[in-house]
């Protein structure tokens, strides 16, 4: 499983993975950078 404490799964293949144990994946992932208090470029230097 994917751990970060700066980014979080989201969305229907989160959900069907993790709540409901269901093996549909769809193509596309989304991922959310969590930390909301940094500016645009702290926050790409925090990814990178």
């Amino acid at each position: 499983m994917f751990r970060s404490p700066r980014f979080a799964l989201k969305g229907g293949t989160a959900l069907n993975l993790f709540a409901h144990d269901m093996p549909r994946l769809s193509v596309d992932i989304d991922v959310v950078f969590t930390d909301h208090t940094l500016n645009r470029e702290s926050a790409l230097r925090a990814i990178a």
